[in-house]
């Protein structure tokens, strides 16, 4: 039942879906993943309210610290989605304590660290990020510490050196063909995309995450958590084909990314972006309000909220001409 409403979910029948979800978490003996799936499509809905309950019911379930771990891991998700970084921060501090009791330290840095690093990045504190790069790099040996370079070039993006990004994110790629990973290839051209677009190469930007799409699309790992990131990317690829003038295939990656998660708040904000360059002001204007209701709690320095809140600007003063 669950693996079908993976399929489901990721064919954007949310419905379906959630139907499947619902009877697994009925017959399994363990209900905590099917209910933590449940967490998933709720947010997708927009309905954050039994988005928390269902949350609550997985962690009254809970009894393994897996379970638990994986819990406080969704929380991380709902809470970071909302744009409460510091609250998804503290679902990740607690996630360490039950992971760290029976997982290595490798298992630790990759579900627990790297996630922190980009909160931190996405709050504007990439020393703090920094800090929790070099303690991961001390608990983590070669040759894997050398998957940390994508952390790395994370933290160099948001300090604005994008050549010494690109070469953290070529050493990613190193260690990538070294373990034979070809799915995480996906990572290179994600950060390809960021950094070609903040170098004024829309076309290129597009490319990089049109690519980053279909390796993820491509990959074997089908109804994993990759294919959860598909909406933001399908946001990220709006963008920057908006930027390029390419309005046609901006449509196109919105209606894809809409289609599997309608409340996307990063959705939301590209569909602003994308109806205010094609001079339909007052349709931007309630696209990105929508956005910002999704983060009207959100932590002041959350840098998606702020590049939504100068969009809104910009919005509200070409209306007033």
């Amino acid at each position: 039942q669950q693996t079908v409403g993976d399929l489901l979910r990721d064919s954007g029948d949310l419905d379906t879906a959630a139907e499947h979800y619902v009877q697994a978490s009925l017959l399994a003996d363990e209900p905590v993943q099917p209910l933590l799936r449940l967490v998933d499509i709720e947010l997708r809905k927009g309905n954050v309210t039994e988005a928390r309950d269902l949350l609550r019911q997985a962690e009254a379930a809970a009894e393994s610290l897996a379970q638990k771990s994986q819990v406080k891991a969704v929380g991380a998700e709902l809470e970071g989605r909302l744009g409460r970084i510091r609250a998804a921060i503290e679902q990740l501090r607690q996630q360490e304590e039950f992971l760290s009791q029976f997982q290595s330290p490798w298992t630790v840095t990759m579900a627990v660290y790297q996630p922190m690093i980009r909160a931190y990045n996405a709050l504007g504190d990439p020393d703090t990020a920094q800090e929790i790069l070099t303690m991961s790099l001390g608990r983590v040996g070669p040759p894997l510490d050398k998957f940390l370079a994508f952390s790395e070039a994370d933290i160099l993006f948001q300090l604005e050196d994008y050549d010494a990004a690109e070469e953290a994110a070529l050493r990613g790629a190193e260690v990538i063909e070294e373990f034979q990973l070809e799915d995480m290839n996906f990572l290179v051209d994600m950060i390809r995309g960021y950094i070609l677009r903040k170098r004024g190469d829309y076309p290129g930007s597009s490319a990089a995450f049109q690519a980053t799409i279909e390796r993820i699309e491509g990959s074997v790992l089908g109804g994993s958590d990759l294919y959860r990131e598909l909406p933001n990317f399908n946001a990220e690829l709006a963008h920057s084909l908006v930027l390029g003038g390419e309005f046609d295939l901006a449509e196109d990656a919105l209606t894809k990314g809409f289609r599997l998660d309608p409340s996307n708040p990063l959705l939301w904000v590209s569909k602003a972006r994308f109806q205010h360059a094609s001079g339909q002001p007052q349709l931007a204007q309630a696209s990105v309000s929508y956005a910002l209701a999704i983060w009207k709690d959100a932590d002041p320095e959350y840098f998606e909220l702020n590049k939504a809140l100068d969009l809104q600007q910009e919005i509200r003063q070409s209306l007033s001409r």
